[in-house]
């Protein structure tokens, strides 16, 4: 799960954050594009991936305070919501209370999407190499 986690993390910090690592590495273009591409299936898999570890983070008392996991989880819902959008309206409805619900919330973190997309590249690097050393 560790590993799925992070992959999806960082693809989605990728999609997240593309206009300003084309920016920084032209030659990574292509590449980006292909990821970019796949922002809202992602973004709508991040989105559950947060929800059920909010869920399992909020109810388990196996573990103690974890300030990267917590970064991870909010990392994940807000990247999740920006870019899983699209698909979160085709499963519940563009006229429910839930999609207007998110449309909203989705409105006020977007502008910060460039932000969260390098946070969470950092935040997958970091967790990545802390675990292996």
């Amino acid at each position: 799960m560790f590993w799925i986690t992070n992959i999806l993390l960082f693809i989605s910090g990728v999609a997240a954050a593309s206009k300003f690592l084309v920016a920084r590495f032209p030659q990574w273009k292509e590449s980006v594009i292909k990821i970019d591409t796949l922002k809202g299936i992602v973004g709508f898999m991040v989105l559950v991936l947060g929800i059920g570890m909010a869920i399992d983070y909020i109810f388990s008392s196996s573990h103690s305070f974890n300030g990267g996991y917590l970064l991870n989880i909010l990392l994940m819902l807000a990247l999740g919501i920006i870019q899983g959008l699209g698909i979160i309206k085709q499963t519940v409805g563009t006229d429910s209370k839930i999609a207007k619900r998110i449309g909203e919330l989705r409105s006020k973190i977007a502008p910060y999407e460039e932000i969260i997309g390098l946070i969470a590249l950092a935040s997958v690097v970091i967790t990545i190499i802390r675990t292996l050393f």
